[in-house]
Order: C-alpha cells, then structure tokens, then sequence
C-alpha cells in the first residue's frame, strides 16, 4: 500500500491511521516437538521457528523457538538412564516430526528454519527447511535432507524495535 502524505491533497480525509495497516498485528505460537522419526540428522541439538510471507510483499519477524530437541546416536528415549549423548558431528539415523499451530490469516506463506547447536557453547547454524502455503496446522519433517539456504542468526532472531504511532501530526 501506499499514500500520498503531500500536504496540498485533501486524499486522506476521513481515513484513520488504523486503516493503513503497515505493520500487520500477528500472534505466534511456537512450534512443538511432535515425534522422533527416521532421518539424517547430526548428533546435537535443534530448534525451530518460522515466519510468514506474502508473495512479493511484507514478512513478518520470526516466532520465538521450540524447546531444545537433542538427536544422539540412542535417539530419543523417556528413561533418562538410557540416555546418552554423542561425539560432535556424529551423524544419527533420527529426524524430527513439527507441528505448527498458526491462526492468522494476513499471510499466505510460511518459511521454517532449524537452529542446530553442535555443542552448547556454539552458535547455531540456520537452515531453511521448508517453505509453502501455510495452513492453520502444519506438519513438517526434518530429516536432514532439507536445505532451502541458511540465514544468518541476526536475520533469523533479531526483530527490529518497530514504533506504531497513534497520531501523525506535521512539525514546523
């Protein structure tokens, strides 16, 4: 959208700066851990976010992250004692199954990225693992074969201060 903000043009008369809607308002879930499947995956840890688009037009920030999903060579298991974890680059024969739960409708994309940590102290490695028409519910599968391009992380976390005035006025 655009507007005119000449001040010789009486356009924008009867119109509120609501109407504009710039900066669309969006409500994020998070993805969540669905189940471990058979994959490619490297021994470490991972999480996911995603963001919506529209073709040629604005995207929104991305969501805030999963829980932290740890692959080891064991897989994934509910008794701790049976847990172990794996040398660094270790490649494991396990995938991870997310589902996305997402009401809003000003989008008609998603894109989904894995953060992958090799160890705790590293920063993550961002991965675009998806990318298509967004639906209300989502199920993606990360097995370690997708790879759409990588991001750097302050392009997939950092989210810029964005200030929405309440009134526009002219100065001098």
């Amino acid at each position: 959208r655009f507007c005119n903000l000449a001040t010789d043009t009486t356009e924008l008369a009867g119109y509120s700066i609501t109407q504009f809607e710039i900066i669309q308002e969006i409500t994020f879930s998070n993805p969540i851990y669905s189940k471990l499947i058979s994959g490619s995956l490297t021994a470490g840890v991972y999480q996911y976010a995603y963001c919506l688009y529209n073709q040629n037009a604005g995207q929104s920030a991305y969501s805030p992250l999963s829980q932290f999903i740890q692959v080891t060579e064991t897989g994934l298991t509910t008794d701790s004692a049976l847990f172990s974890g794996s040398a660094i680059g270790v490649a494991t024969t396990s995938g991870i199954e997310i589902t996305i739960n997402d009401s809003n409708t000003n989008f008609d994309y998603i894109r989904v990225v894995a953060l992958f940590y090799s160890s705790p102290d590293s920063i993550p490695e961002i991965t675009i693992i998806y990318e298509g028409n967004k639906t209300s519910n989502i199920t993606i599968a990360h097995t370690g074969t997708q790879n759409l391009g990588s991001l750097s992380l302050e392009e997939a976390i950092a989210s810029p201060i964005i200030l929405i005035p309440k009134t526009i006025s002219s100065k001098y």
